[in-house]
């Protein structure tokens, strides 16, 4: 069993800008108890292809729209394509959102299955504030069929997705010509 982290576009890719990004930190948003519910019941406006800092070209190259990409940390935003052709599996592990990103239709997505239990978090690395970076799952407690899901121990930040073998991962991003951008292989039972 491996478990891979989700992490959406990365260098290279187009990233997602606010449209005002004075507003996103100040007023409601800094002054905000639970970013992510605010981010989530009322998000800012995004600008993607029409942001300056996109327009700017990695390694020489154009940058790419992905088809998975973030804006904030343990959410992902995904395109009308990706949302059409894996929207309902996607929705059995959390919930999406329309958004106008440059009049185009895109959907925030953000975790809900959060899994308890399967890290084992004394033999797990940690920063020196004690936040789990590098998590050491517990097999016999992950699902054997393939989920999208969060760890309470960082479910603010990251998003895994556990392969057990079966091709659920082959068949949901690769034959389906899904740019998920980069996954981290972040823990295989060997």
């Amino acid at each position: 069993m491996k478990v891979f982290e989700l992490t959406g576009g990365v260098e290279g890719y187009m990233k997602f800008y606010p449209k005002d990004e004075m507003a996103l930190y100040s007023g409601q948003y800094a002054e905000a108890n639970n970013l992510s519910e605010l981010l989530w019941n009322k998000p800012p406006e995004l600008c993607l292809k029409s942001s300056k800092h996109n327009g700017k070209k990695y390694k020489g190259k154009i940058r790419k729209v992905p088809d998975i990409g973030h804006f904030s940390p343990g959410s992902l935003i995904i395109n009308e394509r990706t949302a059409r052709t894996i929207g309902d599996y996607l929705k059995l592990f959390g919930d999406m959102i329309e958004l106008k990103i440059d009049g185009e239709i895109w959907y925030s997505y953000v975790v809900t299955n959060v899994l308890e239990g399967v890290v084992d978090t004394q033999n797990s690395k940690k920063s020196s504030a004690g936040v789990i970076h590098k998590p050491i799952f517990i097999k016999d407690k992950l699902p054997t069929e393939t989920q999208i899901f969060k760890v309470p121990e960082n479910q603010l930040i990251r998003i895994y997705f556990n392969d057990n073998g079966d091709g659920t991962l082959q068949k949901l991003l690769l034959n389906k010509q899904i740019d998920a951008g980069k996954l981290i292989l972040a823990w295989e039972n060997k």
